[in-house]
């Protein structure tokens, strides 16, 4: 114990925030020689979530990708190189949780995995959402009046439609979807051997059918 002081080291593995995993991810672009505007790197910040890991990843796609264009990585690319087509629009997925439609997100679900989205895009988009959904929640019952978007880190419009959508939810039920978006997050990065596709529509039946 004595030799912990000299020879230790503080490791902190706490979650990014949103500006953090967006500074990362900036840093990670211009390591390898890529141009990437402000909006794109938000873009895919809200695509991807904030995981370290999956930014690292996406960071490498970005500069193979992009590699020997003059022109800066901009939005529609973000959207384009994260696994959605150009006409479909990537937040309906969020959209549908917000308003927890489980006709529409079960189809939006697989109308993006069959283009070809990444499973682990779509569960942080789930996951995302919950998260956000939380946040507010619970700054509506604090009262947090005219500073509450602000709070949670969102505008003004998007804060009244979160709002909207957490009256559609317990937070018990919130919290209780969060836990099962880690438990698929665990199983989609393991050797499980289970559809990445099937496990995203169970959870999505999970979270908006189930009380």
């Amino acid at each position: 114990a004595k030799a912990l002081p000299a020879d230790g080291a503080l490791v902190v593995f706490e979650p990014l925030n949103d500006f953090e995993a967006v500074k990362f991810l900036s840093q990670k672009l211009e390591a390898s020689g890529c141009a990437v505007s402000d909006e794109a790197l938000e873009t895919l910040v809200e695509l991807l979530g904030t995981d370290a890991g999956v930014i690292a990843v996406e960071a490498e796609k970005i500069a193979v990708y992009h590699h020997g264009s003059k022109k800066p990585f901009g939005a529609s690319d973000a959207v384009e190189l994260a696994g959605f087509s150009k006409g479909r629009n990537p937040f309906d997925l969020s959209k549908a949780v917000c308003e927890r439609a489980a006709g529409a997100g079960a189809a939006v679900a697989n109308l993006l995995l069959n283009e070809g989205a990444e499973p682990l895009v779509l569960l942080y988009n789930v996951s995302r959402t919950l998260e956000r959904l939380v946040k507010v929640k619970r700054l509506e019952a604090a009262g947090a009046g005219a500073s509450a978007p602000y709070q949670a880190g969102v505008s003004p419009g998007h804060y009244r439609h979160l709002a909207a959508g957490a009256k559609a939810y317990s937070e018990d039920k919130l919290l209780r979807g969060l836990k099962r978006c880690l438990e698929t997050e665990a199983l989609l990065k393991s050797s499980s051997g289970r559809d990445p596709g099937l496990l995203i529509r169970q959870l999505l039946y999970e979270i908006l059918r189930f009380k």
